[in-house]
């Protein structure tokens, strides 16, 4: 239950935040924990043989580890947290031309330190 939080003050929230992230997020989760959890652990105790449950186990672990982050790699965003790219970068990024600002710097440069 520490990805909610910890995701939501890493992504920039404040503590207040913190307690929304949960309280909208965390049902969802459990019920979803309950539909993924139960019917595998149905077929791992019940079909599988012993040797390969922790197998099969960390099988489902990492489906339900993806659904998890993927919830919580949303939690504390900002609404205007949004990546643009300007026509020039794209241009820049898509091409072997090299284009100057107005000062006569070599964008390319400054596109290819950014991604860094």
């Amino acid at each position: 239950c520490f990805e909610i939080p910890v995701s939501t003050l890493l992504n920039g929230g404040d503590l207040p935040s913190v307690k929304k992230e949960v309280d909208s997020k965390l049902g969802s989760l459990l019920i979803s924990n309950a539909k993924i959890w139960t019917f595998a652990n149905l077929v791992i105790y019940g079909i599988v043989p012993v040797d390969y449950r922790p197998i099969i186990s960390n099988c489902v672990d990492v489906g339900w580890q993806s659904i998890v982050s993927s919830v919580s790699a949303d939690c504390g965003r900002v609404d205007d947290d949004i990546c643009v790219v300007s026509d020039v970068e794209t241009l820049v990024l898509n091409s072997n031309t090299n284009v100057t600002d107005d000062e006569g710097k070599d964008l390319a440069f400054y596109a290819e330190k950014s991604r860094f």
